[in-house]
């Protein structure tokens, strides 16, 4: 007999979702990797948010959830993580959606680190671009009145990060974790202890009070491009107060010609467009960032569609799967962890020059016979050939 009323792996939610493993947790909730069963043997991989026991019954935070999780449905975008269903049972309540296989882009930035090499400068920026069409559709995003008028509503994110930008196998970009900032705006919900946003990726005009806009968004958009491009942390080795300052102050990022001379001028400015102090002088909307980036873009000879997506979150899986066991072995005293002194899959003797010049790094085999396609398919960890300066 299935369990009902108990927690972990196996246990059946609401009499419909079995629970698998846990995917993942934050301050608020936790993530389930979870499966739908249904008549004939139906099974469907899904996530499980389930908010922490401990809040289960803090009406403030279940204001929060259910309204988190009625803002997310309300967005239907490939780029968007899909939310299924809103329900309840004798733990608390628990929002149901969209099961992404894949890594996120802060799996991808560990990777990089333990490389001690960078993705592409264009493939960075098509990724941005598929993250910058999620924005659009949620910064877009109108409500129909009961009179049949059709209002512009736009979601606010507040919290794009790397940790909430998945590539998935199929070589898609999703943004999760739409609704909560929007929820505790609309809610005028601010709980202690509750940063709307992380801090590193908000933009200076919250920090002094002023309600989020789209171009609060942008500006977390432009400091993860600049992290992408130069493999660090904007603000690494800083306190949270010495962040908050130079956040106020208005300081701007090092120059990424000094961390990285492979990226292009127009991707440089586009960056510093982007983080901009004042909001008037950063880009109108999300659209018009990303048409910026993809007309740059398609002056760069190199193949950044789906299927180059899907080779290279295909590796990173691997290669990170290798990392993780690799700690936990540290962890547990087995041996010293170090990072590999090459990718896994490495074929001796073939390189690939990166873009912007710079030295060149082995590439794994491939079946295609395509040449650009060829070239495209390189692991993650290989895709840029200059060595990244350490922090």
């Amino acid at each position: 007999m299935e369990p009902t009323d108990q927690e972990g792996p196996g246990a059946l939610v609401a009499g419909r979702y079995k629970l698998l493993s846990l995917a993942g947790e934050g301050g608020m909730a936790e993530v389930w990797s979870a499966e739908i069963t249904g008549a004939e043997g139906f099974r469907k991989r899904v996530a499980l948010k389930r908010i922490h026991s401990h809040l289960a019954h803090s009406e403030t935070y279940r204001a929060m959830f259910v309204r988190e999780a009625r803002l997310a449905a309300e967005l239907d975008h490939p780029n968007v993580v899909q939310v299924f269903d809103l329900g309840e049972d004798s733990r608390g309540l628990f929002l149901v959606m969209e099961w992404v296989q894949g890594v996120t882009l802060k799996d991808i930035a560990e990777l990089c680190d333990a490389y001690g090499v960078r993705l592409t400068p264009a493939l960075s920026a098509a990724l941005v671009i598929e993250v910058l069409r999620g924005l659009e559709a949620a910064h877009g995003h109108h409500v129909w009145e009961d009179d049949g008028a059709r209002r512009h509503s736009p979601i606010i994110h507040r919290d794009v990060s790397p940790s909430n930008v998945l590539l998935t196998v199929s070589g898609g970009v999703k943004l999760a974790d739409f609704g909560l900032a929007r929820a505790l705006d609309s809610a005028g919900l601010t709980p202690d202890g509750i940063v709307k946003g992380k801090l590193a990726y908000m933009a200076p005009e919250l920090l002094r009070g002023t309600p989020a806009t789209p171009q609060s968004d942008l500006f977390s958009v432009g400091v993860l491009l600049w992290e992408v491009f130069c493999g660090r942390r904007r603000y690494a080795g800083m306190k949270e107060g010495e962040i908050v300052q130079a956040l106020v102050r208005g300081d701007p990022p090092a120059p990424i010609e000094s961390l990285n001379p492979d990226v292009p001028e127009a991707l440089r400015a586009v960056v510093t467009r982007a983080v901009a102090p004042d909001p008037a002088q950063r880009f109108p909307s999300a659209s018009a960032f990303a048409r910026t980036l993809s007309d740059i873009l398609r002056r760069i000879p190199e193949r950044t569609d789906a299927t180059r997506i899907h080779r290279e979150v295909t590796t990173a899986m691997e290669a990170l799967r290798k990392l993780r066991a690799k700690q936990g072995q540290a962890a547990a005293g087995v041996s010293a962890l170090r990072a590999p002194t090459a990718p896994p899959n490495l074929l001796r003797g073939r390189t690939v020059p990166p873009v912007g010049g710079g030295s060149a790094q082995a590439a794994p085999p491939s079946d295609s016979a395509d040449p650009l396609e060829d070239r495209a398919s390189i692991a993650i960890p290989l895709v840029q050939g200059s060595p990244r300066k350490d922090d």
